[in-house]
């Protein structure tokens, strides 16, 4: 009886290791496919008195944290503590960070662990895991973002970690540090003093060593960090303004193009012809920063401004022409009918619906028939733009277009010019129509319609569906939305009633329940 009871016991000793191992590799499979809330579920394994299974936990949180760009961090920082219970069913005040690497093999692998401590919902544990990586440089984004931790002692360790050790931290280090930095001033709870010191250290330690930063590398940076850069490096005295040109150049992302620019025409002596020279930027943002550095200088118009009353950016447009009305007695719209005889033909139909009246309809009428792709959008967008009536039938026939930039522009034009349709004609347009481009333009008019006329379609439509994801859930969406201050008749509620009843294994239960108790109380006879 012993043996057989000792037998048992080994035996559901080892059933329960197995369960363990195999759902601590389902929690990494999962972690593999971005699934980072299952990380809470693997930390505490790391603490496993089973060396295996420890290391296997601390493989994979150390797989995962060495993947994470500034971004992916300082999201996790937000939503970590909320995927997991604020103890889980660990005394985590009494973990030993130092004692963990007893148990884990690789040190790479345990500072991963830590850093990943430093956003643990414990603050005692956070705090050692901060003491523990005070010599790891690597470490010091995370504790940057401590710095506005909810737990004042926190703060403070990771304020008095960071203020001993950045003065022997590399320049690399400093710059990693910028994002953080960035994400923690937009918080709360953060202490103004030890925040300013911080950022004046980083930024000491930046301009000492701006020689190890190359203008190429700059580009690879996260966008926080480029802007941290970028106002700090375009100075004379730090950077030639043939150098801030050329960061100007390689410069991709819009909002950073904009400080450039910004910063170039405020920090540099600009002359007339270099300014003239940004006019012509292949770039509308830097166009645009140049027309009004050059009207702020001049204080009215000058001669030549009526070419960029041409240029392709709206914006653009739209300074020239406030610059001419407001000094000059310039005719915009004779400028612009002038300009439909030229190879600005297609800016200047855009003009005029910019600035036209009704009187100019008749002649943007006719380049709907036209077979040039540019001209025949931007008619359709001028028109709309003027609220020119009666061209339901052209917007109609363009939306269900093979081109997707027709397409597009005429659903943008049904919709400024307030036009529907009918969720009958919209339904068997969208049956009938084989290009996805177009499907979607048409969904999302026949969402546009009352939300009752709309239903009966929209659960012809609801599943299976041919449309994405996205669209799926946009359909989905219309469907719960439904007005419960309408009244309908009778014939409109049995009909619906009778294709909820029809596609009953495609809508869930629940779902078709909320409709005819919606319908129990607008219903009228």
């Amino acid at each position: 009886m012993m043996l057989f009871s000792a037998w048992k016991c080994k035996n559901g000793q080892t059933d329960a290791k197995n369960a363990l191992y195999e759902n601590t590799r389902a929690h990494m499979e999962a972690l593999k496919y971005g699934k980072e809330h299952h990380l809470a579920a693997l930390y505490p394994v790391v603490l496993s008195q089973d060396r295996e299974l420890s290391n296997l936990a601390a493989k994979a949180v150390h797989a995962y944290m060495s993947s994470l760009d500034a971004p992916k961090i300082i999201r996790l920082d937000r939503q970590f503590r909320q995927y997991t219970s604020m103890e889980w069913t660990i005394d985590w005040t009494k973990i030993s960070p130092m004692g963990m690497q007893d148990q884990i093999s690789s040190r790479e692998v345990w500072l991963s662990v830590l850093r990943l401590g430093t956003l643990h919902p414990n603050g005692y544990f956070r705090e050692r895991c901060m003491q523990a990586l005070e010599d790891d440089e690597a470490s010091f984004p995370y504790l940057t973002l401590r710095l506005n931790d909810w737990v004042e002692q926190v703060r403070d360790r990771a304020y008095l970690i960071l203020s001993h050790r950045l003065d022997g931290a590399g320049t690399d280090t400093a710059v990693e540090m910028l994002p953080f930095l960035s994400q923690t001033k937009k918080g709360e709870r953060y202490t103004k003093q030890q925040m300013q010191e911080i950022e004046k250290k980083l930024r000491e330690k930046i301009l000492l060593h701006l020689d190890q930063i190359s203008l190429d590398r700059i580009r690879e940076y996260p966008p926080v960090t480029k802007r941290f850069l970028y106002r700090i490096l375009l100075k004379p005295e730090l950077l030639s303004k043939e150098d801030a040109g050329l960061l100007l150049e390689r410069e991709k992302n819009g909002n950073e193009k904009m400080l450039i620019i910004r910063l170039i025409l405020a920090n540099y002596e600009c002359t007339h012809e270099e300014v003239d020279h940004y006019l012509r930027n292949k770039s509308p943002i830097v166009r645009r920063k140049a027309l009004e550095l050059k009207y702020d200088r001049l204080g009215s118009a000058w001669p030549g401004l009526e070419v960029h009353l041409l240029d392709p950016a709206k914006s653009i447009r739209s300074d020239a022409c406030y610059i001419l009305q407001k000094h000059t007695d310039f005719d915009l719209v004779s400028f612009y009918r002038a300009g439909l005889q030229t190879p600005k033909e297609a800016i200047a139909i855009l003009g005029i619906g910019e600035n036209g009246t009704e009187k100019e309809i008749p002649l943007l009428t006719e380049y709907l028939s036209s077979k040039e792709p540019r001209l025949l959008k931007n008619a359709m967008k001028a028109l709309s733009s003027l609220g020119a009536a009666g061209l339901d039938d052209h917007y109609w026939m363009y939306v269900k277009d093979l081109d997707p930039g027709i397409s597009k522009t005429a659903y943008e034009a049904i919709v400024r010019s307030n036009i529907y349709y009918g969720s009958e004609q919209l339904y068997q347009a969208y049956q009938d129509c084989g290009s996805d481009h177009a499907k979607k333009h048409l969904l999302k008019l026949l969402v546009r319609e009352p939300s009752w006329e709309r239903l009966p379609w929209l659960l012809r439509l609801y599943r299976p569906c041919d449309c994405s994801d996205q669209m799926q859930m946009f359909l989905h969406s219309a469907v719960r939305h439904r007005s419960v201050y309408a009244r309908i008749k009778r014939s409109q509620a049995d009909e619906i009633i009778r294709i909820l009843e029809f596609a009953k294994p495609v809508i869930p239960e629940g779902l078709k329940k909320e409709i005819l108790f919606d319908l129990a109380h607008i219903t009228v006879v």
